[in-house]
């Protein structure tokens, strides 16, 4: 049903702008669910991954003073890429039993794939990429989760989507979570696919950090 509605979708909006260059007319907004609709299940699902991890994402750190906080496992794209249109591909194979369980405050282990802004996230000045309320707001980003089913990459869910939103001058940049489509399980196989980019002025990707908790 996911993949009629995208495709009746696609068909309206050429319909309509058939229509609107036939009056002569021209438009330099770019809609939101033209900028998505390249990016989906089926054109990532049977992709070849930008990148392939056995086990889990790779660890990033070692946790605070004396291990008090747990190791931190995530996986950043480049500034640049293009698979399935605009979309990077990440595959974690035979998921390992250390990250199947619940984290310290009883959240489930999930997937997450967020904006990776150069200095860190959203900031409160014009020095961090979405330290303003209109460049937060431009913000956009899908994630599809998948698990190995057979020889094949099955959706989980649909398609998921988020935006950057401003509250008392701070930005929070675009975040997914896999928790509502998925349930990791030891021994089974995963691949997420992401994209992050504006919504205006050219629909520019950005890096993507593609995490794992516990």
């Amino acid at each position: 049903m996911q993949g009629k509605w995208r495709i009746l979708g696609s068909m309206k909006m050429s319909t309509w702008a058939a229509t609107f260059l036939a009056l002569g007319a021209c438009s330099s907004v770019e809609d939101v669910s033209s900028v998505e609709q390249p990016f989906g299940w089926k054109s990532c699902g049977t992709a070849t991954a930008n990148a392939t991890f056995s086990g889990g994402l790779p660890v990033v750190g070692i946790g605070g003073s004396g291990g008090a906080f747990p190791p931190a496992y995530s996986h950043t794209s480049p500034s640049s890429y293009n698979t399935c249109i605009k979309g990077y591909v990440v595959d974690v194979n035979n998921l390992t039993n250390a990250h199947t369980s619940p984290t310290s405050d009883g959240s489930p282990a999930q997937f997450r794939v967020f904006w990776s802004a150069p200095f860190g996230g959203g900031g409160t000045t014009g020095t961090d990429e979405l330290g303003t309320q209109t460049a937060c707001e431009n913000a956009w980003g899908s994630a599809v989760f998948y698990k190995k089913v057979g020889s094949d990459w099955s959706a989980q869910g649909s398609t998921l989507e988020a935006n950057g939103t401003w509250a008392s001058g701070r930005c929070t940049p675009p975040s997914i979570s896999s928790q509502s489509v998925l349930t990791l399980a030891a021994g089974d196989s995963y691949r997420i696919a992401g994209t992050m980019r504006t919504v205006s002025g050219g629909s520019i990707v950005r890096r993507i950090t593609f995490s794992e908790t516990p």
